[in-house]
């Protein structure tokens, strides 16, 4: 099989809200191919749930030429919807039943396939019983008990602590499947979008603004972000960006909220520029930290 064939093609995409003048979603236009894990990014009300909606065929009357995934899909939607009194087992199998899946539970490789997403010792618990790691491993199973060619996930990890992130994403890796699973997720979390993405796609008002790579995006937030806070609600943020773009020339300062901002940095600063940017911060009475920036910045920034 080609390892390059396209899953999703999205062409000249648009979709408007009947109670809503502006477009949810204008002219998209991009392919997926299969293998890839794909983050979609944005503000909320950008069109990311949207774009989703519209793959999976929720939404039908969007405008554009075509809307077209090769396979079947599986979908892990944001909110938890498993029957708190089921079991998994019974879970499972109402969502074969719904996908038009034959399970045999006897099946050499539909067990493997249980073992390989940590589902038999959960096979005889109710909803209810579970953690919440429990649950979304559940879930994610449910939504590929159809063997999808594309898997479609809104906030995965939302809400799961930093093992059960760790633990969901492991069931998704390639030497798992035969065949490489295509995914195409949403997330607010942008350390998530740059360990796990392979290519992001940042919308914006309903618009495509970046279909890149996300060291390629972290990269245009710059390559050193200084962060500056202060407890003063009247501090003057305006003589900071002064001095501060002074001594590293063609850095570019941003407010995060009152009382912190971001300075980021088109290269590494020198010790003199680093001894220079704390002197100021002493006199101005600010808390200085500096880190590579990473892809949060590029939100923030852009």
């Amino acid at each position: 099989m080609d390892a390059t064939r396209a899953v999703v093609q999205i062409d000249d995409l648009s979709f408007r809200y009947r109670d809503d003048s502006d477009a949810a979603l204008q002219n998209l236009s991009f392919t997926v191919d299969q293998g890839e894990v794909v983050a979609v990014i944005g503000a909320n009300g950008a069109g990311k749930s949207t774009l989703l909606k519209c793959l999976v065929g929720l939404l039908s009357n969007a405008e554009g030429q075509a809307v077209s995934v090769d396979g079947a899909i599986g979908f892990l939607p944001q909110e938890d919807w498993l029957d708190p009194y089921a079991t998994t087992k019974q879970s499972l199998t109402l969502q074969a039943k719904l996908s038009k899946t034959r399970v045999d539970w006897n099946d050499a490789d539909f067990q493997a396939w249980l073992e390989r997403l940590g589902l038999p010792a959960l096979l005889d618990k109710r909803t209810a019983m579970m953690s919440g790691g429990q649950q979304r491993r559940v879930a994610l199973g449910c939504a590929l008990i159809n063997r999808p060619s594309l898997l479609l996930m809104d906030e995965p990890t939302n809400g799961l602590d930093v093992n059960a992130q760790t633990e969901l994403w492991s069931y998704l890796a390639p030497s798992a499947y035969a065949t490489p699973l295509t995914v195409l997720f949403i997330s607010h979390d942008m350390f998530e979008v740059e360990n796990r993405a392979t290519r992001v796609l940042a919308l914006h008002q309903g618009k495509l603004l970046e279909d890149t790579t996300p060291a390629e995006l972290v990269s245009r937030a710059g390559v050193t972000t200084v962060t500056l806070e202060t407890k003063r609600t009247d501090h003057r943020w305006d003589a900071s960006e002064e001095a501060f773009t002074r001594i590293v020339p063609g850095s570019t300062f941003q407010k995060t909220n009152p009382q912190a901002h971001r300075l980021f940095l088109a290269q590494e600063p020198t010790d003199s520029e680093i001894s220079a940017l704390l002197e100021v911060c002493r006199d101005q009475g600010l808390a200085f930290s500096i880190r590579p920036s990473h892809l949060e910045d590029y939100f923030f920034r852009f």
